[in-house]
């Protein structure tokens, strides 16, 4: 049985114009839009020193170069045409970019976060960029995160301090679509994450159109004058849309993980991770404007491409990034991008990191590790910290 279109929610209906209002409209309707005052200036000049194939271009052979974008086709994302790792699904696998920290430094931006995750600490770990360039729906990638539900007096109610996200629409249209289930049984949901009670949850959308009839919704937010900020609750029922837009995912997160050790990494992860916590895997990951061993949904990062498609891309790669297994066949290991120009293990450059008290992990400075990509030592004391850099 086909599922109905979403009804179009007015962005009018969403948008938060006094920072003071973005928690109550947010828990009222599960989502929220704010507009950052970030002028389009600054934003395309951020836009256009940022490179979407940094890291892919190091990895794969002169004759396979993916060529950058334009800023025309970043501001006009359905002009975008590259064959580029995960290019079907739109992620860009660069971090810690100009368009990143332009954002992340933004008042109105940091004290949303705060406001909506209650907390005047704010933490970060690197994540995507993606870009669509059509529209569509997709009812099968359904789903809601976390534990979200609570018992009061024997009726089921959300927990009242459910995960909270933020997608941030840099250019184009950015839609939106989730299901409005305020002020409806909350136990058909519960009853069917009960089967199995997991952080995340697919759910059937016949089951939801059964139980939640009329309940579908989406926004389509103008990002092309204006950056905006999508909230929503992780525990609200949504799904995946596209639309011809530029995307940053961007949320704080609790805590920095200096448990849990990578004593393994896969061959898509740099070796160099092997015994680092992740979040030293995460500062080492962005001084090469990479990510870590994970993203902060805790699942594996792939920092070159997804093993299914290595009989593609293994011809491709260069040589420093394959190798024979014993079996003499050809494989796949990812290390640090060797394509940066920072010596920062120059005697100079450890003194000022010991100057602003930025705390790297040893392999840092090992001696086969390549210089760095990103030049650290010119990041805002606020990015920094934020990252984990300065305690």
């Amino acid at each position: 049985m086909p599922i109905p279109k979403p009804t179009l929610v007015p962005t009018s209906e969403l948008i938060v114009h006094d920072i003071k209002d973005l928690k109550e409209k947010l828990f009222k309707s599960g989502v929220a839009v704010l507009k950052l005052p970030i002028s389009q200036e600054d934003r395309n000049t951020a836009l256009d020193k940022t490179k979407f194939y940094r890291t892919a271009n190091c990895i794969f052979k002169e004759e396979f170069q993916i060529k950058e974008p334009t800023l025309e086709e970043k501001l006009n994302p359905k002009l975008i045409v590259n064959k580029a790792p995960d290019s079907s699904q739109g992620w860009i696998h660069q971090y810690a970019t100009p368009i990143h920290h332009l954002v992340q430094q933004n008042k109105v931006f940091r004290d949303a976060m705060r406001l909506v995750n209650d907390t005047e600490d704010l933490k970060f770990m690197q994540n995507r960029l993606r870009y669509s360039r059509k529209y569509a729906l997709s009812p099968k990638t359904l789903h809601f995160d976390g534990y979200p539900f609570k018992e009061n007096n024997g009726k089921i109610i959300w927990d009242d301090k459910p995960l909270i996200a933020s997608i941030i629409g840099l250019t184009g249209i950015r839609r939106f679509c989730w299901w409005d289930v305020s002020g409806k049984d909350l136990n058909p949901l519960h009853n069917y994450w009960k089967k199995k009670e997991k952080a995340f949850t697919l759910i059937e959308p016949d089951y939801m159109n059964q139980h939640y009839p009329g309940c579908r919704r989406m926004v389509d937010v103008d990002c092309s004058q204006h950056i905006h900020i999508i909230v929503f609750l992780e525990n609200i029922p949504h799904e995946i849309a596209s639309s011809p837009c530029l995307s940053l995912y961007m949320s704080p997160i609790k805590d920095f993980d200096n448990t849990k050790i990578v004593k393994k990494p896969t061959t898509a992860q740099p070796i160099e991770y092997k015994n680092l916590t992740i979040h030293e895997t995460n500062l080492l990951g962005i001084c090469y404007e990479m990510g870590g061993a994970e993203w902060p949904s805790h699942k594996k990062l792939y920092q070159s491409y997804h093993n299914r498609a290595y009989a593609h891309y293994l011809p491709r790669t260069n040589k420093y990034f394959s190798f024979n297994t014993t079996n003499g066949k050809l494989s796949h290991q990812m290390k640090l991008i060797n394509s940066g120009y920072i010596n920062h293990k120059s005697t100079h450059y450890r003194k000022e990191l010991r100057k602003k008290c930025i705390i790297l992990p040893d392999i840092a400075f090992h001696y086969d590790t390549p210089p760095f990509v990103l030049d650290i030592l010119m990041l805002p004391h606020i990015i920094l910290k934020d990252y984990g850099f300065i305690l």
